[in-house]
C-alpha cells in the first residue's frame, strides 16, 4: 500500500470515528427536545 493511500485511508477513518459520535449527538439532542439541547452545551 502506498503512503498517500494510507494517510487517505486514515483520514477518512479519523473522520468518521470523530463525526459519527457528533452525529448520534445531534440526532439525540433533536429528540430530547430545546430544553436538552441548551442544558448540555
Amino acid at each position: 500500500m502506498e503512503l498517500s493511500q494510507f494517510l487517505s485511508w486514515a483520514g477518512t477513518g479519523t473522520g468518521m470515528l470523530i463525526g459519527i459520535p457528533q452525529l448520534i449527538k445531534t440526532i439525540q439532542t433533536q429528540q430530547a427536545g430545546d430544553l436538552s439541547a441548551t442544558t448540555f452545551v
